[in-house]
C-alpha cells in the first residue's frame, strides 16, 4: 500500500541519511525548478531508471500535484520496493527552496 506525505514531511526529509527524493516531471520542468538534490527519473521512462534507485531507503516521491508521482509509486512497489512515499501536493504546493537546471550529464 502506498503511504502518502505532505510537502512539510518531504521538507524534513532533505539531507536525511536514508532519504532519497525523486522529482518524476519531465526534464524541462524540473530543469525550471526543483528541489535540491532531487533524483530525476521522469514517469514517462522510470522503467529505465529502476536500478538507479536504492531499495534500502527511502523514496519521497514527487510530482507537480500527486498524480503522476503516484504512478511510479505504484511502478516501484509492482517493482519490489518496499519503501516508497508519494508526496502530495508535490512541486504546486512547495514553499521550499529551489534550484534551476538539469543534473550533471543529463541528455
Amino acid at each position: 500500500m502506498i503511504q502518502t506525505i505532505n510537502n512539510e514531511q518531504l521538507a524534513q526529509g532533505i539531507g536525511k541519511v536514508g532519504v532519497v527524493i525523486v522529482d518524476v516531471r519531465q526534464p524541462e520542468e524540473y530543469a525550471a525548478r526543483h528541489i535540491p538534490g532531487a533524483v530525476l527519473a521522469p514517469h514517462t521512462d522510470i522503467e529505465v531508471h529502476l536500478g538507479d534507485l536504492p531499495r534500502d531507503q527511502d523514496l519521497y516521491v514527487h510530482c507537480e500535484m500527486g498524480g503522476r508521482s503516484r504512478y511510479v509509486c505504484e511502478a516501484l512497489e509492482a517493482s519490489g520496493f518496499t519503501r516508497v512515499f508519494n508526496v502530495v501536493p508535490g512541486m504546486s504546493g512547495w514553499r521550499g527552496v529551489v534550484e534551476k537546471g538539469l543534473p550533471a550529464g543529463w541528455k
